[in-house]
């Protein structure tokens, strides 16, 4: 039993080594400087991997779309019992369990979206809302995630906790969540012209 337990540790400091080098990586993809997916996001080179302008937006949408397909669909509305439950709820189902980090995942999330659509200390979807005579939708949307976080951090974790004793209060925060999703794939789309990912292009939810 110790030689697994020693085996255990030695794998979740690999793990972690590796976690660490993938996280400085894609710091450094993203930094503002040098060439990266943020230089080609931000101004037209030849060696840029997107066609338009219109297709680099669209990138940038497409990424947006995490927070819809699996932190609401699969953190979210699966265990909550609305989306592929075979059981009235499937509080099993709840990510990060042993850890009780699902809620602190879900909300890095949320903050994951809001930074992006901010576009952190530059230029976001909410300034190019505002440029197109959409300011009102950007407010909405700033709005709504900032509910939304009210929501999560009202919560108690463990998640799975929360749904079996105060199903409610977790409903509530789906429903806070589903604002934000239903925006993003309804009037930010026909504003911008954007094109929804095929996997979430069916959701009427």
């Amino acid at each position: 039993e110790e030689g697994i337990e020693l085996n255990r540790v030695r794998y979740g400091q690999v793990l972690s080594a590796h976690i660490e080098t993938q996280a400085a990586d894609l710091i450094d993809t993203w930094s503002p400087d040098g060439e990266n997916y943020s230089g080609h996001l931000a101004r037209s080179t030849e060696d840029t991997p997107y066609a338009s302008d219109q297709e680099a937006l669209n990138a940038v949408f497409d990424a947006l779309f995490y927070l819809e397909k699996t932190t609401k669909d699969v953190k979210l509305a699966k265990p909550l019992g609305l989306l592929d439950c075979s059981d009235d709820t499937c509080p099993d189902d709840v990510e990060g369990q042993i850890s009780e980090s699902s809620l602190v995942s879900i909300r890095g999330n949320i903050i994951g979206f809001q930074t992006l659509f901010h576009g952190a200390d530059g230029m976001g979807l909410d300034d190019l809302l505002v440029d197109v005579g959409h300011g009102d939708l950007a407010e909405q949307i700033t709005t709504d995630l900032q509910e939304a976080l009210a929501a999560v951090d009202s919560l108690e974790s463990p998640l799975d906790e929360a749904i079996e004793e105060r199903y409610e209060e977790v409903e509530a925060f789906y429903t806070e969540l589903q604002d934000v999703t239903s925006a993003l794939k309804g009037d930010l789309a026909t504003v911008l012209a954007l094109q929804i990912p095929s996997e979430a292009a069916g959701d009427n939810d």
